[in-house]
């Protein structure tokens, strides 16, 4: 594979990689993420690239960063999270968020709340991001 920046190869030839490595075939990854085996095909062959949903759960099933899977130049394997997530003052959040700090505590608590939410839903793979 090339040593380019960004994208350095094609999400065919990773599917066919991760296929390899891993010793799955399109008729067992097509069942582990229900995707039909002839759209599998298709992505083999190189003539679709998969949408965002069907993308996680090819490298889900496959356990390769989705990034990679994509082309990019990135490690294989996924990256795991930071075992403890950074801390983001609040003030510095109603900024990112809002524009301003004028927002109130309450607002900023809710969304916190909406977005850990979300967050576990993802996890548990009922909604797509």
């Amino acid at each position: 594979m090339s040593e380019l920046k960004g994208k350095a190869d094609t999400f065919a030839n990773r599917l066919r990689a991760a296929m390899d490595i891993r010793g799955v075939k399109k008729s067992e990854l097509s069942r582990q993420t229900g995707i039909s085996q002839q759209c599998m095909g298709q992505y083999v062959l190189g003539r679709y690239e998969a949408k965002q949903s069907a993308l996680y759960a090819i490298a889900k099933a496959l356990n390769v960063d989705p990034a990679w899977l994509m082309g990019y130049d990135l490690p294989m394997e996924p990256q795991t999270a930071l075992s403890t997530p950074p801390t983001i003052a609040n003030d510095d959040l109603k900024l990112a968020l809002f524009g301003d700090t004028e927002v109130n505590d309450t607002m900023l608590e809710d969304v916190k709340k909406m977005a850990k939410v979300h967050l576990e839903l993802l996890k548990k793979g009922a909604v797509s991001s």
